[in-house]
């Protein structure tokens, strides 16, 4: 539910006039709470409502009538009258479209804003709704043909193949390290980046085959080559916690210990609550053999502290979140700040990703970061088997 207009009254009479107002259509919208209707104030002048129905006609219902009560809503104030009126969208989610498109709460929410925004643009004070239909279809047939792409990939050999991405000295601008990146041939000849392949490996379980095949890529390219710098490769929760992919990893870095120390194993803040003590014994015992164990992505989760403390890390990647747009945003310089004084009392060196341009270069050494990586330090290049 987005109030139509309502910057006027803020705008004409001041906050006080606006808050009145907004307290208003709270004490309206609150006549609708029952045992399966919740409402809520989502920020500003935005609204939402919960209905749990079997059917989709009783929401359609109560939104004609929540349309119907904030229309004739207004606000007397200082001999001024504001009325209301709102743009509603709703979402219907039901089990099949639940499991079909991998639904989350957010997803839910962007549906109900789509469908209010076009509410909005059609002239506001009505319902309409968002149909996902032809988007489930289409995300049917995108996932099924990903998966295929995957799963052949991992069988035939030549469709998966290694780059390497620097990762510079913020000060002195020089390649320290390298973070190896997967990439997947597609029909058309192009290549398609993590994201995909690692987002359909974890849905259907192919998590431990994508590890097995990078990890033994990487150490197959260690051993053949004399590595003039350490590589990182990224490796998930399940593969670090399952006991053979542990066992194999940790023979083979046992018989050669020269390249151990030339790896470096990344896991990201966001699979941190899914790390079961198997996993973290594995951590425990690659980072003896040599191995620098790395936290990605942090600044995009809930990562736990306390693991911080444990000294299981070596250093500590801060996400595009933070990194992208940082130099035009105060309040993304001040959150990196704040990482890099939390890293600097565990002694943890940073790395800052997603390095775009010389703007968002500019403020990291100010900031305390140490490396950087990004199209601005350097573009990834193939890895030759």
């Amino acid at each position: 539910i987005d109030l139509d207009d309502f910057k006027i009254v803020n705008d004409t009479a001041g906050h006080g006039a606006g808050d009145q107002f907004l307290h208003g259509i709270a004490e309206r919208l609150k006549a609708f709470v029952s045992e399966t209707v919740f409402v809520a104030r989502i920020g500003g002048d935005e609204f939402g409502i919960v209905i749990d129905e079997h059917r989709a006609e009783p929401a359609r219902v109560l939104c004609a009538d929540v349309l119907n009560i904030l229309d004739s809503h207004h606000l007397s104030w200082d001999r001024m009258t504001f009325r209301a009126g709102a743009s509603l969208g709703l979402a219907t989610v039901t089990g099949d479209i639940a499991r079909a498109m991998d639904t989350k709460v957010s997803d839910v929410l962007s549906w109900a804003d789509q469908a209010c925004m076009r509410a909005k643009a059609a002239g506001g004070r009505q319902m309409m709704e968002f149909a996902p239909d032809e988007r489930i279809t289409s995300a049917r047939r995108e996932e099924v043909h990903h998966l295929a792409l995957v799963e052949r990939a991992l069988s035939e050999p030549g469709l998966l193949s290694l780059q390497r991405m620097p990762i510079a000295d913020v000060a002195t601008r020089e390649t320290r390290m390298r973070e190896v990146l997967l990439r997947l041939e597609m029909p058309d000849g192009s290549l398609q980046g993590p994201s995909m392949i690692l987002a359909t490996a974890e849905r259907h379980g192919l998590m431990r085959d994508v590890d097995r095949w990078m990890i033994d890529a990487v150490l197959t390219r260690l051993e053949r080559d004399a590595a003039d710098l350490p590589v990182a490769v990224n490796l998930s929760h399940d593969s670090l916690g399952h006991a053979e992919f542990a066992s194999d990893l940790i023979a083979r870095l046992e018989a050669s210990p020269d390249i151990a120390t030339m790896l470096a194993i990344e896991v990201s803040e966001t699979s941190m609550a899914r790390v079961d003590p198997s996993a973290w014994a594995c951590l425990a015992e690659l980072r003896k053999l040599g191995c620098c164990v790395m936290l990605d992505d942090f600044g995009k989760g809930f990562s736990s502290y306390s693991h911080l403390r444990e000294g299981i890390f070596d250093m500590i990647k801060i996400d595009r979140i933070l990194t992208a747009g940082a130099a035009d945003d105060p309040v993304k310089r001040a959150a990196i700040s704040g990482v890099v004084g939390l890293s600097d009392a565990l002694g943890l060196p940073t790395i800052a990703e997603y390095v775009e341009d010389a703007a968002c270069f500019a403020p990291l050494a100010d900031l305390g970061v140490r490396y950087a990586q990004g199209h601005f330090i350097g573009r990834p290049e193939p890895w030759l088997a």
